[in-house]
């Protein structure tokens, strides 16, 4: 079975932290 790691819900979720940060950053 694939890893939770590389589950496509784990890519989106670093995405929207990434861009939390760049809203808190701003």
């Amino acid at each position: 079975p694939i890893p939770p790691k590389y589950s496509p819900e784990d890519k989106f979720g670093k995405y929207r932290r990434k861009l939390k940060r760049e809203i808190l950053s701003k």
